[in-house]
């Protein structure tokens, strides 16, 4: 039985401090509240989980101190419907300090107590000095719930908890490392990263030191920020999961992530010459000759001839001037003419044919490899696909990779570098990773781009930061961080890293024109010059012997 001057003074405190809309819940088997209520059992707080407006305002009647903080440590922890900003009314007699201390290391602020053997009301500043370090457990009597109760209503039941100014303090920081967006936090370098340049600017606004560490693990990341030795979590591979017991900030920066693939190279010379014909048209060419050979050594065994060299190329010859739609009469005495006619004519044509088509472009240009630009080929080419965290988990649920064979997803959170060198240059993976950070590291190492994006991006992440839930600097910082995004603040900062990849980023298909592209038609026509020449000399020579025995003869 709730003694009398307290009902009443409960019953003044609700009526003083709720508005209309508050979902009131009532943690007591006893009865007499004016107030509409909703009564739960401490050991089953996901009861309250079923009501469309999750409570805003706690009654505690005379509850043993660890049945309350059984009850705080599974709702903030468990339940995303819980509100540490909610209002507690907490109705005991032993408020000791490591209670107080227990409540407010759940960044619960807004409670009022009531002492029922004293009839006092009092309230705590948890930080009275304006510093996050230093929390005050001290309690402070306002009021008392005897024939005075009439004057509670003087008085702030819930006053505003969290200063305005934050003096003397320090913010728990946890990064992951990535050279775009959060390469470093005190270091000297110009060039930060994109998040952390944004929560300086914040933090220094706000007159508040920075306690910086990295992280390579996404669990131990999590569980420091639950446990709350550290305040606050940013970095691109910060995508934590969802909990309740985390509070995300706005989203600041929108970051691509796609799949990346070696950009195709320029072909070995003797690659790229068969790679101009299609293998149809030399398989084409391959059955043409073997029939073409087939006919005339068919042709010489039923003539009872002889197979003679000399005579197939007379025979090629021929072919290859009807081919041409020309007439000639081939009557050459001796194997010196056959040589010679055979030369100018193919130099002829050779020279003719390629440099009176397009394949002159072909012999002198750059051809490169096949060229993978949509998902679907890299799946028909049974490339890797390898990610970091949240992009590999993406890349293996997403609908469209749906159905691809596990065995060739790679995790490659603890091996980045080596994931993107096997991408660059032994090309059997595709890398999904984000825009900007694949662009600063191809520009950081090799100086310029070895990987081509395939568009539309697997999915658009946004940038957030994490603290922890119910965290006093949490409102202010969102709030700045929006401020910098309207301004166009964080705009500018991500312009200038972008400007900064591009000055760097060459495209590697862009080549300067030299003597190289240049060289295969001057060696074609030299070679055919030398060999004219050489064969006309062989021919002179043989004549003027010729003559010169004729002569001979003659005198004799």
């Amino acid at each position: 039985m709730i003694p009398g001057n307290i009902l009443q003074c409960i019953n003044t405190i609700v009526q003083i401090t709720s508005f209309q809309n508050d979902q009131i819940a009532v943690l007591s088997e006893e009865s007499g509240f004016n107030f509409p209520v909703l009564r739960f059992n401490v050991r089953k707080p996901d009861e309250l989980r079923w009501y469309l407006q999750p409570p805003n305002y706690y009654v505690f009647y005379n509850i043993d101190n660890r049945e309350t903080e059984y009850f705080l440590f599974t709702t903030v922890n468990y339940y995303y419907w819980f509100k540490q900003r909610a209002r507690f009314l907490i109705v005991g007699t032993n408020f000791s300090r490591d209670f107080i201390s227990f409540i407010a290391s759940y960044y619960i602020f807004d409670v009022t107590f009531l002492d029922i053997h004293s009839g006092k009301v009092l309230i705590y500043y948890p930080y009275k000095g304006s510093c996050l370090q230093k929390i005050n457990v001290r309690v402070k009597t306002i009021g008392f719930c005897d024939s005075r109760i009439s004057s509670l209503d003087k008085y702030d039941l819930f006053p505003p908890r969290i200063p305005q100014q934050w003096m003397n303090s320090s913010l728990k920081i946890l990064y992951s490392f990535s050279y775009t967006f959060s390469s470093c936090v005190h270091c000297k370098s110009r060039y930060k990263g994109i998040e952390s340049e944004i929560f300086i600017t914040i933090l220094k606004y706000l007159n508040i030191n920075i306690i910086a560490d990295k992280y390579y693990n996404q669990t131990y990341a999590e569980r420091m920020l639950i446990e709350h030795k550290y305040d606050m979590i940013f970095g691109t591979q910060s995508v934590l999961k969802w909990v309740s017991n985390i509070d995300t900030t706005m989203s600041y920066v929108q970051e691509d992530i796609v799949y990346f693939v070696a950009i195709p190279q320029p072909l070995l010379r003797w690659k790229y010459y068969f790679s101009i014909f299609k293998a149809n048209v030399w398989f084409s060419c391959l059955v043409t000759i073997m029939v073409i050979s087939a006919l005339w050594i068919w042709k010489t065994y039923v003539n009872d001839e002889k197979i003679k060299m000399v005579s197939f190329l007379e025979t090629t010859i021929s072919i290859f001037i009807l081919f041409l739609g020309q007439s000639l009469n081939l009557h050459p005495k001796g194997l010196f003419h056959k040589i010679l006619i055979l030369c100018i004519i193919f130099l002829t044509t050779f020279m003719n044919f390629f440099f009176g088509t397009r394949l002159t472009y072909l012999l002198n240009g750059l051809n490169y490899g096949d060229v993978i630009d949509s998902l679907e080929k890299i799946k028909q080419n049974h490339l890797y696909i390898g990610g970091i965290g949240v992009t590999y988990m993406w890349a293996s649920q997403s609908l469209e990779t749906r159905g691809y064979p596990k065995r060739y997803y790679i995790d490659c959170t603890y091996q980045i570098a080596l994931c993107m060198k096997r991408t660059m240059f032994m090309k059997d993976m595709a890398f999904v990773a984000s825009v900007r950070e694949t662009q600063r590291l191809e520009k950081r190492e090799y100086h310029k781009a070895l990987l081509s994006q395939i568009r539309p991006p697997l999915y658009s992440a946004k940038l957030v930061a994490f603290f922890s839930k119910g965290h006093p600097i949490f409102p202010t910082i969102n709030k700045l961080l929006y401020s910098l995004v309207e301004s166009g603040i964080v705009s500018k900062i991500v312009k200038r890293y972008d400007r900064l990849m591009r000055l760097y980023m060459v495209p590697s298909r862009v080549k300067k024109l030299n003597f190289d592209h240049m060289v295969v038609p001057f060696v074609l026509w030299f070679a055919g010059i030398f060999m004219a020449l050489s064969f006309f000399l062989i021919e002179f020579s043989s004549l003027r012997c010729e003559i010169i025995r004729n002569c001979l003869k003659d005198v004799k």
